[in-house]
């Protein structure tokens, strides 16, 4: 499950982060990961837990531009290309 707000750990790396904003509008709860706002979360599945969104998201884990990134990978099967 979402947690209220904060930054949690990447399943796919240790050192990478996600960050969750939950915040009050006119047309009620918005949330966020890493900018990306949950249209259906915690949708639990056979392997885990499944949370819809309106874009594609990427952990955080450092300023590297996608040049950078793709010259030396932080993660190993997450890619550009």
């Amino acid at each position: 499950m979402l947690p209220s707000k904060g930054r949690v750990t990447s399943r796919l790396h240790p050192t990478l982060s996600l960050y969750v904003n939950r915040f009050s509008t006119s047309d009620g709860l918005i949330i966020t990961i890493n900018g990306a706002t949950i249209l259906q979360p915690d949708i639990v599945t056979d392997n885990g837990i499944l949370h819809i969104v309106d874009r594609i998201i990427a952990p955080v884990g450092s300023h590297m531009t996608i040049a950078e990134y793709l010259e030396n990978p932080q993660v190993r099967g997450l890619s550009f290309r």
